[in-house]
């Protein structure tokens, strides 16, 4: 039985922006959601690990998705990050965005408990499904949470009605092979990371969700996509090789997502800059960047 929700093609993860004090700059998350909506993008995903999830309290999460949900107007489905540990809390949160007026949430495991069993993961997302009114896409993060939502698991979780899609970014090309294989039919699989867009495609994944592509190539993140989907593996390839000199530079330098703010702010495209104790990059720093979006035509 299918769970799929339309979550498919380049899914712009819209960084949250923030000025030199902390504050959200709602101006400017409005522009980038245009920017973002402009290079083709599926659907919008905010309040995740780009947008600083962990720094952004419940009444900054609601002025957010009010704010995104008004200027994304209907035009592709909305999708709202939701972290932490208790299932109640998790509940309340999705309550919020739920009355904001969003499409889904996208939902990490329990973090702190870092030993989770495959039991306690299940029963987690079962509890927050039964209380609300939203579909749920799947976040496995283990670099984050330092839980590995294995395929066996993930296979499971299909059982709950409300989930309809994954995000996969364990960086494991074998492990989003057997995601793909044991759950590719129930749900829509997404990849991650940017490195595995054309592979991740071609063995079935649905979109991507992930941190460079979209966000820095614009319109040849929807096109390396494309040229999955369609098999020109040519144009493929070459899209896939400058994502994956981006996503190994963005990764390689500071603390996330410093880098991508400020590739963002070189592109022109109002980032802002980290909400501390992120940092943003340094000079040196931002001159490699720089450097490596000139080796890829970037600037």
């Amino acid at each position: 039985m299918s769970n799929k929700a339309p979550w498919e093609g380049p899914i712009y993860a819209v960084v949250t922006p923030f000025n030199e004090r902390g504050e959200i700059q709602f101006e400017d998350l409005r522009q980038l959601l245009e920017i973002g909506l402009n290079d083709h993008a599926g659907a919008v995903a905010f309040c995740g690990h780009n947008g600083e999830n962990w720094s952004i309290s419940r009444k900054e999460r609601i002025e957010i998705a009010k704010t995104v949900v008004d200027q994304v107007n209907g035009r592709v489905p909305v999708i709202c990050g939701v972290g932490g540990s208790s299932p109640v809390e998790k509940i309340e949160v999705c309550k919020e965005v739920t009355d904001c007026g969003v499409d889904g949430v996208m939902l990490e495991p329990p973090y702190v408990v870092a030993t989770a069993t495959s039991d306690e993961i299940y029963e987690h997302y079962e509890q927050i499904a039964s209380a609300i009114d939203l579909p749920i896409l799947l976040y496995n993060n283990p670099r984050r949470t330092q839980i590995n939502m294995t395929p066996a698991i993930v296979n499971r979780l299909c059982q709950i009605d409300k989930v309809k899609g994954l995000k996969e970014s364990t960086r494991d090309f074998g492990q989003l092979s057997e995601t793909l294989q044991l759950c590719g039919d129930k749900i829509n699989v997404l990849v991650g990371p940017a490195s595995m867009i054309y592979p991740g495609v071609l063995m079935g994944a649905k979109g991507f969700v992930s941190s460079g592509p979209l966000e820095f190539m614009g319109k040849g993140g929807y096109e390396l996509y494309k040229a999955s989907c369609e098999r020109d593996h040519e144009t493929a390839k070459a899209l896939q090789i400058k994502a994956n000199i981006l996503y190994k530079t963005l990764f390689g330098l500071g603390t996330w997502p410093a880098a991508l703010k400020a590739g963002l702010n070189l592109l022109g495209k109002p980032a802002g800059v980290p909400r501390k104790p992120v940092k943003p990059l340094n000079e040196k720093e931002t001159a490699m960047l720089a450097e490596r979006m000139r080796e890829v035509g970037l600037l």
